[in-house]
């Protein structure tokens, strides 16, 4: 009897940005949209529920897509704009820690801590593009880092597709 796999892998055919600002997300919207010439819009936030957590997480995101070159640009928040109310074990925090439980705000992608934002860009060529908008990203004052990641590597990659 033949044997039959299912490959459910997807595909991350896209470059990713980590940016780390203060500023609002809007405000990045419209320097990203400069320099790059695009209309950032803003779309329905992400959801992510987990069943550890009662409320799924909430995360802004703006979105570019050029359907004649089949182009996309995505921004999304890498904090989630609502508090963790987890169900059940309330997660530890140590005695230095300042935050209430409840103030403790979620994560699209974990490992990324100190990144703000997430720049997916879905285009043709995208590693060089990546390269020539990160270093004009790093040009802004407002941004203190733009970092390169490859989306394999990331154990919660999962959550970037959208």
């Amino acid at each position: 009897m033949p044997k039959y796999v299912l490959d459910s892998g997807f595909d991350y055919d896209f470059s990713l940005l980590a940016v780390s600002s203060a500023e609002p997300d809007y405000t990045l919207c419209i320097h990203i949209n400069r320099l790059l010439n695009i209309e950032l819009s803003r779309r329905t936030p992400i959801e992510l529920s987990t069943k550890n957590i009662v409320n799924p997480l909430s995360f802004p995101c703006f979105m570019y897509e050029d359907e004649e070159e089949e182009n996309r640009y995505i921004l999304l928040a890498n904090r989630s704009t609502n508090n963790v109310a987890t169900a059940g074990k309330v997660p530890e925090l140590s005695l230095f820690d300042n935050e209430f439980a409840g103030d403790m705000k979620g994560f699209l992608i974990p490992e990324l801590l100190q990144a703000d934002y997430l720049l997916l860009l879905q285009v043709a060529g995208h590693e060089e593009i990546a390269k020539d908008i990160q270093a004009k990203l790093k040009k802004l004052t407002f941004v203190q880092s733009v970092q390169g990641i490859d989306p394999e590597t990331l154990p919660t990659k999962m959550n970037l597709l959208i």
